[in-house]
């Protein structure tokens, strides 16, 4: 098949199972030659249609809302109410301590909420910078949230896999995809297709997937996702879709933080009944 930019075929929907295609199916199917690769302006195009090699990120709470949630936690509402009325009715060293006490909380909760989102974005920043591709007929450096499906990419030993690919050919290639199926040793890959039924992650030998590591060996691939369709960004679109709750232990404590400040209520409401 030889590559221009307009190609008679477009690449197919995310759902295919590249694993069950042959090198040369695959191949049709994205609509590339891999002497030549895509042409330029079918990389724009393709760009266009699919979008940016990059896995999109819940945007991070500001300080100020962090804070926020911190205030709005029972314990901290209760010390914030009992400082107010300390207060109010002239003990002010006891207000003074209680605010501290919640000002103390506040920050700390904070700094800690702070840390863990750094880390969530330190992962985020995991993304391979620059690919080494296959157009025109010549091999370049490019960005790597640049690549399109069709990209022919060539990767070796010590380099971090853009995209999820279909290997065209391969010398002794190993994969390192603990991130991806927990497997510690890492996976010797061939072009080599497989059968139609399902195949669990960890045996799908064919394909490459983003951000694992190539710890031995060299390969020619195709790309056949990008971004949010990769296995990483699947990943990504589910933890964004999950609904954060409490834990069993966080809803236990707030409960018990109800039960006394009710008590404590009822003791301050009886106390100035009986001065009254």
């Amino acid at each position: 098949m030889t590559t221009t930019d307009q190609p008679t075929q477009q690449p197919p929907a995310d759902d295919t199972q590249w694993y069950s295609l042959s090198v040369d199916d695959a191949l049709a199917r994205l609509g590339v030659d891999t002497a030549s690769g895509l042409g330029v302006g079918e990389v724009t195009t393709r760009l266009a249609t699919y979008g940016r090699n990059e896995v999109a990120t819940e945007p991070p709470p500001t300080t100020w809302q962090m804070a926020k949630a911190q205030i709005a936690n029972p314990m901290n509402t209760t010390l914030l109410i009992v400082a107010i009325a300390s207060f109010a009715i002239g003990q002010i060293a006891t207000g003074v301590v209680v605010a501290s006490l919640v000002t103390f909380n506040v920050v700390m909760g904070t700094n800690q909420e702070r840390k863990a989102m750094a880390s969530v974005d330190a992962l985020s920043q995991l993304q391979v910078p620059m690919a080494r591709v296959r157009r025109g007929g010549a091999v370049e450096q490019v960005d790597s949230v640049g690549l399109v499906p069709g990209d022919i990419l060539l990767v070796e030993a010590g380099d971090l896999v853009p995209a999820d690919a279909r290997i065209i050919s391969s010398a002794s290639l190993e994969v390192q995809e603990a991130s991806l199926t927990g497997e510690s040793a890492p996976i010797a890959k061939n072009s080599t297709a497989l059968g139609d039924e399902e195949q669990p992650l960890g045996d799908r030998t064919n394909l490459v997937f983003q951000n694992t590591q190539v710890t031995r060996g060299s390969a020619e691939l195709v790309v056949v996702a990008t971004g949010q369709s990769t296995q990483m960004g699947q990943i990504a679109n589910m933890v964004t879709a999950t609904k954060r709750t409490k834990s069993p232990l966080q809803i236990e404590l707030d409960g018990l933080t109800k039960i006394f400040g009710f008590l404590a209520w009822g003791a301050v409401a009886i106390i100035a009944i009986i001065g009254i």
